[in-house]
């Protein structure tokens, strides 16, 4: 047995736990993105228009520091997409998954549910507030928010979680939503092959994906791309999963390595693969992305130092409520920039954050505890599990994102 130092050698359950604080801290992310792009200047540098100047040094840092990675958007679906593939593949490494049925009825349960008690608030809040264009609104609510007209079009689009043009304005947040379903169809047949073939696997699953993915794209006729929201993407996304899924599967060669190290390297590989990144790749730039996630994985499931800091109470709750803030968050901003009829003063922009943290909290409660108690009953998940397995359990179910 290898021998690790106490500040390196991460518990179990202190490392699931973990999971929860860092999908705190991503739900925070989409949170702080999303209300940035209420004020001019972030909107206009996320759609690289003209007028994106820093106004003043909070405006500098947070678009030309690293510290733009509290509000970066792909990034942050990114890592959700990594850490989902952690999380769901970790009971198949461990020799305890779930027949296929159950999984997907387990999933179904978990994420349906919510999603449509969600799109049913955007879409009354879309249908009664908005509707028309706000001149002093910036360019996210005019392109992707409230500005638009309801059409039947979109009811088969919500309730197939498409995410198509027909429905996207009404919640842009869920379009990782569509991915997280579209794999979820698929990662039993992806995570087969790791299990048995370990990295081997992983190379393999990679290339036959990105193969598939080639095939999909030279063949699916383009008005079926836009109706069903370009489904080859499936294969595109799902290599982000397997980048996660590599991670639990080597998850005891990391946390020996970090044993044998410093008892910095936890910290240098968290801030590694944050300036990975934050860095503007001009090739293959969400893949490479995609590997500062998994990194950044790593560190907290291989260091106990790293794990504690996102072991803190504040940050496992946001986690825990993470989905519901996901899903529920848009309506609030959309909400409040009609409020303030597209010109949203600051104060007003700082404020978003408690409100919408409130909000998802009552959702938390009244519709995504429900959801889960019911795919707890009809998998027939024990509701007394031992607290390694709660935890796993917490950062499974949960989604990331958006």
């Amino acid at each position: 047995m290898v021998s690790v130092p106490a500040h390196s050698a991460p518990q179990s359950s202190r490392r699931i736990v973990a999971l929860d604080g860092l999908r705190g801290v991503a739900a925070l992310m989409v949170l702080f993105h999303h209300t940035l792009l209420t004020l001019p200047d972030f909107a206009n540098y996320e759609w690289g228009r003209p007028g994106a100047t820093d106004h003043g040094v909070v405006e500098w840092l947070l678009i030309r520091t690293p510290l733009r990675l509290l509000w970066a958007g792909q990034e942050r679906a990114l890592l959700f997409f990594v850490l989902s593939g952690f999380v769901l593949g970790l009971p198949w490494l461990q020799g305890r998954a779930a027949p296929y049925g159950r999984f997907l009825l387990g999933r179904f349960c978990r994420i349906y549910p919510p999603y449509l008690a969600a799109m049913l608030v955007a879409a009354v809040g879309s249908v009664v507030l908005g509707g028309v264009r706000l001149d002093r609104a910036t360019v996210y609510f005019n392109q992707l928010g409230w500005s638009f007209h309801l059409s039947w079009l979109a009811f088969p689009s919500i309730v197939a979680i498409l995410n198509n043009p027909s429905s996207r304005y009404m919640n842009e947040a869920v379009w990782s939503l569509v991915w997280e379903a579209r794999v979820a169809l698929i990662f039993p047949f992806i995570v087969i092959p790791i299990v048995r073939w370990r990295n081997t696997g992983i190379g393999l699953v990679l290339l036959v994906l990105a193969i598939v993915r080639h095939l999909g794209t030279v063949l699916m006729p383009p008005s079926l791309n836009e109706v069903l929201n370009v489904p080859q993407d499936t294969f595109y996304y799902a290599e982000y999963f397997v980048l996660g899924t590599a991670v639990a599967a080597n998850r005891d060669a990391i946390a020996a390595w970090f044993g044998r190290s410093d008892q910095h390297a936890g910290p240098c590989c968290l801030i590694a693969g944050c300036l990975i990144c934050w860095l503007p790749w001009p090739w293959h730039h969400d893949q490479i992305i995609g590997i500062g996630a998994a990194i950044i994985l790593a560190s907290i499931a291989g260091s106990d130092r790293v794990g504690s800091w996102l072991g803190r109470p504040s940050f496992i709750w946001l986690g825990r409520q993470s989905y519901s803030l996901f899903l529920i968050h848009l309506p609030v901003i959309m909400a409040v920039i009609i409020a303030f009829h597209g010109s949203v003063p600051v104060a007003a922009c700082v404020a978003i954050v408690p409100l919408a943290i409130a909000v998802a909290e009552g959702f938390h409660r009244w519709v995504e505890r429900p959801s889960v108690a019911l795919a707890q009953h009809l998998t027939g998940y024990s509701r007394r599990p031992k607290p390694i397995a709660r935890s796993i359990a917490a950062s499974a179910g949960a989604i990331a994102a958006p």
